[in-house]
């Protein structure tokens, strides 16, 4: 093993090591990152024992405190309601029930620093309430809604339409605001690393990708994701490609994750065009607070198109640092930031 490859060994276990520091000195969420501005975070501390974390995964958080909140109004006496307002509140909590249980939610796209609500998001993945109100009283009144409240919480909703729907639903405003959730921001993460070819030498690599919150179905996925790659080689060469990633598993809440990834690269080597396939293996860490992401990554390079051309050596040791793209601002304002996971 070379000078060159200790060298960047330790830089990785020293990266780590940090990372691990920063997490333990803030280990759960900020109080004003909470799930629902009237209830909080109880149903994830009595459901799980314990406050939410940093890398506690959003859809986990989301179904958490929709059920819970689903089993306390169910639980709520009614008995001196007429039989219309009985049923009213039964069936929006049935839809309430296959809601939650299908799994899909808004995302917020627009407020990177904070939790809030979003009643319908640019992809039209509806919310919660925005679901009852969808399928009770038609998509068109929950899009009029969504034009004036979009990132409104119910209770901030002075508004006719949505004071009429909920009169005749079976629900009071403070219960559709118990359902309402708050949802953590997405943003893209550039990584900029020094990279080393085993028998060859160190190149630049730059990457720009953003994490996906889910994965399929009810996997429940923490840091899976896309993103382009480029590869500055020795004497002017270089090469492009697009990066999928996913996580492979995770020991609770410990800051370093191993996560797989394959990238298909066209390459230009030596004034010749080809392509090879990536398959990599990261290890990722990150702290609580801190924007920074650290990759140490492993690679090697799968020749697909003009194998003899490609001279550079084809395994792949790479450190880079990450930073998302709203992390600056939130580095220097000591702002809690959104967890990766």
């Amino acid at each position: 093993m070379t000078r060159w490859t200790i060298s960047l060994l330790f830089t990785a276990v020293l990266a780590s090591t940090i990372a691990t520091l920063i997490y333990l000195k803030y280990p759960t969420v900020d109080n004003g990152q909470t799930i629902n501005p009237i209830l909080g975070d109880i149903s994830f501390v009595e459901t799980f024992g314990q406050q939410p974390r940093a890398t506690t995964d959003e859809d986990l958080r989301i179904k958490t405190h929709l059920s819970y909140v689903e089993k306390l109004l169910r639980q709520k006496d009614v008995s001196n309601w007429t039989a219309e307002q009985k049923e009213k509140r039964s069936h929006l909590l049935d839809l309430l029930h296959a809601y939650w249980t299908a799994g899909v939610f808004p995302r917020n796209f627009d407020y990177p620093n904070k939790r809030v609500p979003c009643f319908i998001d640019k992809d039209g993945r509806i919310c919660a309430v925005g679901y009852l109100i969808e399928q009770t009283a038609g998509r068109q009144t929950a899009e009029k809604i969504n034009d004036a409240h979009k990132y409104d919480k119910l209770l901030a909703m002075n508004d006719c339409m949505v004071d009429s729907w909920i009169e005749t639903s079976g629900l009071t405003k403070e219960e559709c605001a118990m359902i309402q959730p708050t949802y953590e921001s997405s943003e893209p993460i550039i990584a900029y690393g020094i990279s080393y070819r085993i028998h060859d030498d160190f190149y630049q690599s730059f990457e720009i990708f953003t994490q996906l919150r889910r994965w399929k179905g009810d996997q429940l996925a923490k840091y899976n994701g896309m993103g382009i790659r480029f590869d500055y080689l020795k004497n002017k060469n270089f090469s492009a490609g697009i990066k999928f990633f996913k996580e492979v598993f995770r020991y609770t809440d410990f800051p370093i994750i191993p996560v797989w990834a394959i990238t298909p690269i066209c390459f230009q080597y030596n004034h010749t065009v080809g392509m090879n396939i990536k398959p990599e293996l990261d290890l990722v860490c990150f702290g609580r607070k801190s924007p920074i992401i650290f990759h140490l990554s492993y690679g090697y390079d799968i020749p697909i198109i003009a194998e003899n051309k490609f001279s550079a050596g084809r395994h792949d040791l790479s450190l880079k640092i990450a930073l998302g793209l709203g992390g600056i601002d939130r580095l220097f304002k000591k702002k809690q930031i959104r967890a990766v996971g």
